[in-house]
Parts: structure tokens; sequence; C-alpha cells
């Protein structure tokens, strides 16, 4: 009998031998991995993270227990290892086993035990499904963006906005079944940061007054308070960056009666597609007060540059090279692009996520 199929035996042992009717216990079971420090970690009352365990995983496997005073969302965290496993703690018993150095897409872990994380379990099977689909369309994509197919790219991005959409529209019907308990809840706040203002409001706005009140749905509340500020009629956030040439730039000390901003990347097809009608409108209204900004969401200095020459885009560029999920990408909430924002000359927000013929014609009539 080889190790892991000792490791594995020994953690169902555990996972049947550890588990009492007034408490919890949780078995961690990490594939082809020696040693590891686990966590698992919680919000408190107070809104801040807390760790309900913590140890260090022997031949890959690692098991605490305790008690909660009611279900609790929670996430397990694995030196190591990318990513956190979100997991509803009852007071039943728990087998997490980790298949991946990477846990970001639930593909990459499963999770036996627990009524409510049964739940769960169940909808997110229909998400790696969904992924599935996902992940081989991106690879399209990216074979077609390679050669730059730009007629296939754009077909496939339709492909992609239209699973999203369908996506989108599963989860609200997942969340108005399961409003009033902790699994409408893990579909509002495990992606919290990931989520766009609109998506995000109409998740939230389905949950119990209960839900809405525990940690992680005050949290939600306060980040959906945040990305309302994004949006029309809103003070848009300032912003310091550096620019291509390296000058420091910040939003406010920019002068302009309309300002365009712009979050584009070298390696987006749409994007560059996009860069053809931005030049358009940067000739068209650039000495009637119009402020054109490009903030690169590129992590690759030399590709961004060549880009912008390519390109031939005369207008500021802007980039931290932290690219999406992090820097100026998180701190705007940036997760698909092109997009863009037009600002009044007071930086207040007049529309969102306009491109093409839309998107001039906003201009031209706040330029009015």
């Amino acid at each position: 009998m080889n190790k892991i199929v000792i490791i594995f035996l020994v953690g169902v042992i555990s996972f049947m031998m550890g588990c009492k009717s007034d408490g919890y216990s949780v078995d961690v079971f990490i594939e082809n991995n020696e040693r590891a420090a686990v966590k698992i970690v919680s919000l408190g009352v107070d809104g801040q993270e807390e760790i309900l365990a913590s140890g260090e995983a022997v031949d890959g496997s690692f098991h605490f227990s305790g008690h909660v005073d009611s279900p609790r969302i929670c996430f397990v965290t694995i030196s190591g290892v990318t990513g956190r496993v979100p997991l509803i703690l009852e007071n039943e018993c728990y087998r997490v086993t980790i298949h991946s150095k990477e846990v970001v897409d639930s593909q990459n872990f499963t999770i036996e035990g627990g009524r409510l994380q049964a739940i769960r379990n169940e909808l997110r099977d229909g998400e790696k499904v969904t992924h599935h689909v996902r992940d081989s369309l991106v690879e399209l994509y990216q074979q077609s963006r390679a050669v730059m197919d730009v007629i296939e790219m754009s077909v496939i991005r339709k492909k992609l906005d239209t699973l999203s959409e369908q996506y989108n529209a599963h989860v609200l019907e997942c969340i108005r079944a399961n409003n009033d308990n902790l699994v409408g809840v893990s579909f509002v706040y495990e992606r919290l940061r990931q989520l766009p203002y609109k998506q995000l409001k109409a998740r939230y706005e389905l949950l119990t007054e209960a839900m809405q009140n525990t940690p992680e749905g005050k949290v939600a509340s306060q980040r959906l308070a945040w990305l309302g500020s994004m949006q029309p009629g809103n003070q848009f956030l300032d912003f310091r960056l550096p620019s291509v040439s390296g000058d420091t730039i910040t939003l406010s000390e920019l002068k302009g009666k309309v300002k365009l901003i712009d979050f584009w990347a070298s390696w987006c097809g749409p994007c560059r597609s996009e860069n053809l009608n931005l030049l358009r409108i940067y000739e068209n209204y650039k000495d009637k007060g119009c402020v054109i900004v490009s903030i690169s969401m590129d992590t690759d200095r030399k590709a961004w540059e060549e880009a912008i020459n390519e390109d031939k885009l005369p207008w500021l560029q802007l980039s931290d090279l932290k690219g999406i999920g992090k820097g100026v990408a998180r701190q705007y909430n940036i997760q698909a692009i092109p997009q863009t924002y037009i600002l009044d000359a007071e930086n207040k927000v007049i529309a969102v996520g306009l491109r093409g013929k839309a998107l001039e014609e906003t201009i031209d009539k706040a330029m009015q």
C-alpha cells in the first residue's frame, strides 16, 4: 500500500472518528503535499477577519475541531496554495480535499459534509460545467489573439458574454432560493471584490434583512456603497499613476471640460480595435476641451509601449504595470476591458462602460 493511500485512509478514519454532535470537525487532505501551514478564517461580528483554527499539516493531512454558535462562512487557507477554499461551517463533520496548487477554481477542491455546504456543493457542480466551457473559450480566444484574428476574437468574446449572462442569471436564482441562509450570502461574499456594481447590487438585494446583517452582509453593503460612488452622478475616485514617459499624474490635476478615462491593455483585442474609435474622438475634440487618459492593465512594459506606438496613441498613457486584480485595477474594480468612464470638469461621472458610437455621442453631448 503506497503512502498516498495510507494518508487517505488515516484521513477517512479521522473524519469518521473526530465528529462530535455538539461541535464541528474538519479534516483537510492536501494531495501530494508533505507539510503546509493550514488556517481556517472567518469574519467576526466586528467585520474583522479572525482565525478559528491553525496548525501544520503533516504528510498532507490536518485535523481540527471546535464549536460554532451558528453557521459561519469560513475560508481554508494553505501555505503554498494559491487562493482559499470557501466553507460553510456548522457543527458537523467535514473533509476538505485539495487537488491542486491553485484553488481559485472550484474544480480544484472538494468538500464533504455539512447541511448547508451540501446545498452549496450541488450548486457549485453547475458552476464547474460553466467554468469548463469558459476555459475552452478562453483557450480559443488566446489562440486567435496569437494570430491577431480579430473577427474570431469578436465571435468568441460574444460567446463569453452570453455565457456570463447565463451564469449570472443562474446565480440570482440560487440566491433567491437560499436568500435566508448562508448559501445565499456565499454567492455575494465569496467573490465580493470581483463583482461589478450592478451584479453585486442585484445579488445583495435578494438577501433577507437578517442575511444582510451578517458580518459578510455588512461588508458587502460597504463594498456596494463604495462601488456606487463610481456610478453616474458621483465623484470619480482620484488616482496617482506613472505615465509612460515617467511622470506622475494625478487625475485632480488634469484640466478639461470632459475627461475620458479608458482602461485597456496591449493584449486585449477589443481594446486595440476600440483605439481606432478613440483616435477619431481625440482628433475631433482635443481642441474643444476633451482630455483622454488611457490606463493600461499590462504587466509587461515593453508590450505596453509597443502597443502605444503601433496604434499611434498621442494622448496620456498611464499604468502601474500590476495587471488586472491588483493596484489601480483593484482600486477601480476593473474586471473586464475595455472599460470607460466619462467625467465632467469636476470629475463627476457622466457615463460608464460606453464604446463605439455611443461613446462619441455622449462625449459630444457633454461638450455642448
